[in-house]
């Protein structure tokens, strides 16, 4: 069985999700890793092309409170993902209505599609997007681009 270790300590899975200063993108990348790891698949590597795909839209879906894959402008994941320059063989991308990285991972890993994708070994690559919640009517939207290279 392999685990995380992180600053010399054995993560846990709530204390994988965890990490000092709040920075989110670490935040989520931690908690998948820690899922990926005791799935059998490898490790992820964040990328910075797919987080300007995976932010873009992000922000479109919380500016129009929605939860889609097409954006408001008629983009695709994989045209956002091409136009932020990631040239991929296999991609993919999963979005979730939540205003924290815990919340939106447990929606994924209880959606069985969802959590094949998040848990699938072809993939080598990750972007994390996050907007945060507006106003008091919608939740926040995060959003993660998986890419194989």
């Amino acid at each position: 069985m392999t685990t995380l270790v992180r600053d010399g300590r054995v993560l846990t899975p709530a204390a994988a999700g965890r990490t000092a200063g709040g920075d989110f993108r670490t935040e989520m990348l931690t908690s998948v890793n820690f899922r990926r790891v005791h799935a059998g698949a490898r490790l992820l590597n964040l990328d910075e092309r797919l987080n300007t795909a995976a932010q873009r839209h992000a922000d479109d879906l919380a500016a129009h409170d929605l939860l889609q894959h097409d954006g408001t402008d008629g983009s695709t994941p994989w045209r956002r993902i091409r136009t932020a320059g990631f040239a991929f063989r296999f991609a993919a991308e999963i979005t979730a209505a939540a205003d924290s990285a815990p919340e939106a991972m447990q929606r994924w890993m209880n959606s069985p599609q969802h959590r094949d994708t998040l848990l699938d070994p072809r993939f080598n690559h990750l972007g994390i997007g996050r907007a945060p919640r507006r106003g008091d009517s919608t939740r926040g939207r995060y959003v993660l681009t998986l890419g194989q290279v």
